[in-house]
């Protein structure tokens, strides 16, 4: 996603250079807004090829590829002003009784009504995955045949929180609960364990009208990825492995955690506002992001990689023979996590 550095630099009167010994090729300079006054030239470099921002004084803190948070510390401004000046879509600021009024209209009923079902809870047929139940016995031999042992199926079901269903709109479906980075439930979908369930995945609906359980998701799957508290609580991130469907990043991750590997899931093969913005914060934190994506999918991964390319993104091509990530062997899985960080 490009964005005219000049431009918005013209617009808010933040003196820049286009030359000068502090700049780089394809770069601007601009007073590194973290050094403050302790900066008298143009020391912060902003690359106009999407390749970040740093300052020649501190590259290590003072440096990063997200536009947004570039932007609230040019302009000092809350980071939904930043994303909105970024060119990511963000919801209108309103005042409280403003608020109230239009979920009621929403609503077609009380705002309160509205309110209340803004927390997304499970509801009680999804069943701890680790709950010793014989019931979850075909859930767990589903994951114990695509391969896991028994401690990585334990570490994952534990880490992602995965349940079951043996009833209900998402019966005889493994449960991938989705969260934001800071672990508050969102949505939510069901993996088939048989090859007669269609379809494959089912997700809980952000509209009323396919609602169930009586409840609706808070952000749909396109609007978020996999993993999100994990990919921000890691102590050693060095890879970012972004993949099509949820069980390929799980795979990734379990695998390639021991060597600061992991994986997140864009729920499909397209890329929205809201996932480039997670991803561009993300890539602060992690040295490398790669995307892997299943085999004879050539022409999606040119288009993501040309949107992904403010992240830096390189692919990670999966071992002949080898359709999706989540078709993995472990051993096959840790090579492929090895060289993402050789």
């Amino acid at each position: 996603m490009s964005f005219d550095w000049l431009r918005f630099l013209d617009r808010y009167n933040i003196p820049y250079a286009v030359s000068g010994p502090n700049i780089g090729r394809d770069e601007i300079g601009v007073r590194c807004p973290l050094c403050g006054d302790a900066d008298p030239r143009q020391h912060m470099g902003i690359s106009l090829a999407g390749r970040g921002w740093s300052c020649l004084r501190n590259r290590r803190a003072h440096s990063g590829k997200s536009r947004a948070r570039l932007i609230q510390l040019l302009l000092r401004c809350g980071e939904d002003e930043a994303r909105r000046l970024a060119g990511y879509e963000t919801a209108p600021i309103v005042s409280d009784d403003d608020l109230q009024a239009v979920l009621g209209r929403l609503s077609g009923g009380t705002a309160e009504n509205v309110l209340a079902r803004r927390d997304l809870t499970m509801p009680r047929e999804f069943h701890p995955l680790l709950s010793g139940s014989l019931l979850a016995t075909p859930f767990l031999e589903y994951l114990h045949g695509r391969g896991y042992g028994h401690a990585d199926l334990v570490w994952a079901a534990r880490e992602y929180d995965l349940r079951y269903a043996v009833s209900g709109p998402f019966a005889r479906r493994l449960i991938i609960p989705v969260c934001d980075r800071w672990g508050r439930l969102t949505t939510w979908t069901g993996r088939a364990i048989s090859a007669s369930i269609e379809p494959r995945y089912k997700t809980l609906s952000t509209r009323d009208d396919y609602a169930s359980y009586g409840c609706v998701a808070r952000v749909a799957t396109s609007g978020t990825l996999l993993g999100l508290p994990l990919l921000w609580r890691v102590a050693e991130p060095r890879a970012l492995v972004l993949c099509e469907g949820p069980l390929d990043a799980v795979r990734l991750t379990t695998y390639g955690r021991a060597v600061g590997v992991y994986g997140a899931c864009l729920f499909g093969l397209n890329i929205s506002a809201e996932q480039l913005f997670e991803i561009e914060e993300l890539s602060e934190r992690f040295a490398r992001v790669f995307l892997c994506i299943d085999s004879g999918e050539e022409l999606r991964r040119v288009a993501l990689l040309g949107e992904l390319e403010p992240s830096g993104a390189g692919v990670l091509h999966l071992p002949a023979g080898v359709k999706d990530p989540g078709d993995l062997t472990p051993s096959q899985a840790v090579d492929l996590c090895l060289a993402a960080v050789s």
